[in-house]
């Protein structure tokens, strides 16, 4: 998830990777488990607070540029959470069909929700 104005030289902690840039579906080397995917999600979470509590009118109009174009930061952020709904609809797709049946729209995520 990038929260900057550009996206060079990010890298995802240990023990993640940017194979998804591959352009070709790759799969991770192994599973991961689920206490190194909840650290990554609280992380992620807390980087997303953080960014979103310090916003100011300046920094939402600042242009980003990469590779795929440019945009404001404000639509950066709009692309991030529309990004963020099509993984959660494959992820939600995946549990469905082979672990449980549709979990019911959850509007608002506790913050112990993702404690690893």
């Amino acid at each position: 998830m990038c929260l900057t104005t550009h996206c060079s030289g990010f890298l995802p902690p240990e023990p993640f990777s940017l194979i998804e840039q591959d352009g070709h579906n790759p799969i991770p080397d192994r599973v991961y488990t689920k206490a190194e995917l909840l650290a990554y999600l609280h992380d992620c979470r807390q980087k997303c607070r953080t960014t979103l509590h310090a916003l100011t009118d300046e920094q939402m109009e600042r242009r980003c540029e990469f590779s795929w174009g440019t945009c404001s930061f404000f639509e950066l952020l709009i692309y991030n959470l529309r990004h963020v709904q099509g993984h959660t609809a494959q992820l939600e797709m995946v549990l469905g069909q082979h672990i449980r049946p549709q979990s019911d729209y959850v509007t608002q995520a506790l913050d112990d929700d993702v404690t690893p």
